[in-house]
């Protein structure tokens, strides 16, 4: 299982990024999953932030589909393969009804067929091929012409039957949160594996950690930090899959050997990559060091 480092979405700053990018780079990481909605453009951060780690992998997870046209996106990600040269993976994904509908008075409605959609445009345009598509939600007729430019991986955030089946037909994998090692093993990597029998497809799990000797202190921290995330249908379908009641309770709290056990249990249900979130208000100095020493515990 490949570890690497996903920031906070709502509090890591700029410097702080750099600083994980940085512990990446010493500690022989594998990818830096940069989220995408409210703050930071994670596709504008990423050939920047690859300076200070020219051999890891950049993924955006996840760029809303709902929000760009796949050939804007294309284009995008194009970019950015050219400028971290070949390092970059485009990571994608619906959202939620709750974020497209209340937030963007956009509707959102048959995101399997809108995802499918999305993907016929976005991934010959990858290639920089012509594209010929007329849909409900997007269309494009054309190409790209982005001299030097080659095409990028592609990963579906998918947690439904259907969506897995997408993802595992047209995308090299799905990037998952708060979904807990037994749903993995019995449900997301079973349905991946009869999509798509003949491909080896990633599985990363987006996890975050609030490492600590204070196991009460660091869960009700973590309740207030990720108590939106029950409120998310599709988040809160992957916790009740999992019987955890609470997202706090998704969230990997505890000491360096606690961690380390909990961490195994994604290894051995099949998860391949890793994205260590460290969780706010708690030790980031000894949040780092423990993070630094995980690639060797798990190479």
């Amino acid at each position: 299982m490949k570890i690497g480092i996903m920031p906070d979405l709502f509090s890591t700053s700029l410097s702080q990024m750099q600083t994980e990018v940085s512990l990446l780079n010493d500690c022989n990481g594998s990818t830096y999953w940069i989220p995408q909605i409210w703050r930071y453009d994670a596709l504008t951060l990423i050939p920047k932030l690859h300076e200070l780690a020219p051999a890891a992998e950049f993924a955006s997870a996840v760029v809303a589909t709902y929000l760009r046209h796949p050939m804007t996106l294309a284009s995008q990600a194009l970019t950015t393969n050219l400028l971290t040269k070949g390092h970059f993976t485009l990571g994608i994904g619906v959202m939620h009804k709750p974020v497209i509908e209340n937030n963007f008075k956009m509707k959102f409605e048959k995101p399997h067929s809108h995802m499918q959609e999305y993907l016929d445009i976005l991934l010959p345009l990858l290639d920089q091929k012509t594209t010929n598509i007329e849909g409900k939600t997007f269309s494009y007729e054309g190409t790209l012409d982005i001299p030097e430019a080659e095409g990028c991986g592609v990963m579906l955030a998918a947690l439904g039957p259907k969506m897995l089946e997408l993802c595992a037909k047209k995308t090299s994998g799905t990037i998952l949160w708060m979904t807990g090692p037994n749903t993995i093993k019995k449900e997301i990597i079973p349905t991946l594996q009869r999509a798509a029998p003949e491909k080896n497809l990633r599985v990363a799990a987006m996890l975050p950690v609030f490492v600590t000797d204070d196991i009460k202190t660091g869960r009700r921290s973590a309740a207030k930090t990720y108590a939106l995330y029950s409120q998310m249908p599709s988040y809160r379908k992957m916790l009740d899959k999992e019987g955890t009641k609470k997202p706090e309770d998704y969230v990997l709290v505890g000491s360096e050997d606690a961690i380390i056990e909990q961490l195994s249990q994604y290894k051995a249900a099949g998860v391949t990559d890793c994205g260590i979130q460290i969780s706010p208000s708690q030790d980031r100095n000894r949040a780092m060091k423990f993070i630094s020493t995980l690639p060797k515990f798990f190479a």
